[in-house]
């Protein structure tokens, strides 16, 4: 008896087992697979598309005054002129004039240079009567001591003093002090002027009556000076000793072209070769 009691309580276990067993097999089936997540490939962006530039306003038109206008008091004249063929003309501010012509030293520190007042002249050689002379060192701008009318400077060729052709004479200045001393015509003049003469009214000759000196040039070693005189408008050519104003040459009327020699006995005037004593 006993041993049957124990035989169906085993089977009793091993019924339960195959029970629970059926029942998580059951369980299993049922429930289902987690599923599979595919990465989804994502489509490049799209630039966005350029836009058109945006063009600035146009300017507002700019108002041409009526010819012959005068410019409102207080406006600042234009720069001054620049010689179209010489791109190393120097500078000049608008309160100095209009550069007419000039001479530089080889070194380049200093230059002399005739500006116009009244306005941009037509050439190197042609301007009005208010022209002045200026001296420029580097950077440093001082106008010489001259009246209007004056123009031409040209240094001597040891750069120690400049010529000047004035309207009634030809004057040399030292350097630095801007002494100021008539090598030829009017002698009575001061030597140092005490300020500008009257202004001359526009278009006015740059001359004393019947003369204009112009083009001074020295010779080679600088103890002679060639110019140029207008008489009654009649050109010729002088030369003259700078220590005295002692000249050694005159050329006949109708002439105004030069050019010095090697020596300071040798010049070409008129296209005509001249032995200087």
């Amino acid at each position: 008896m006993r041993i049957l009691a124990t035989m169906t309580l085993a089977a009793m276990v091993v019924g339960v087992n195959l029970a629970a067993s059926a029942a998580a097999a059951t369980q299993t089936a049922a429930t289902p697979a987690p599923a599979t997540q595919t990465p989804t490939a994502q489509a490049p962006a799209t630039p966005p598309a350029p836009q058109p530039p945006v063009s600035p306003p146009p300017p507002p038109p700019t108002r041409q005054p009526p010819a012959g206008a005068k410019p409102p008091a207080g406006t600042a004249p234009p720069r001054s002129f620049k010689m179209p063929d010489d791109p190393d003309a120097p500078r000049i501010p608008p309160f100095g004039g209009f550069l007419v012509n000039y001479d530089r030293l080889a070194d380049k520190t200093q230059t002399v240079a005739c500006v116009d007042k009244s306005g941009p002249p037509k050439s190197a050689e042609e301007h009005s009567a208010q022209t002045r002379v200026w001296h420029i060192y580097r950077e440093i701008m001082q106008e010489v001591p001259t009246t209007f009318g004056s123009c031409d400077p040209r240094f001597s060729p040891d750069g120690k003093q400049f010529v000047v052709a004035g309207p009634d004479s030809i004057a040399v200045f030292a350097l630095p002090s801007y002494d100021r001393r008539v090598v030829f015509g009017n002698k009575t003049a001061p030597a140092q002027p005490t300020g500008p003469s009257p202004l001359p009214k526009p278009g006015e000759k740059a001359a004393a009556p019947g003369v204009v000196y112009k083009n001074p040039r020295w010779s080679p070693s600088g103890t002679r000076l060639a110019f140029v005189v207008v008489t009654d408008g009649k050109d010729a050519v002088q030369v003259v000793d700078v220590a005295d104003g002692k000249v050694l040459h005159a050329s006949v009327p109708g002439t105004k072209t030069f050019a010095w020699g090697k020596t300071d006995g040798q010049i070409t005037i008129g296209g005509r070769a001249v032995t200087l004593p």
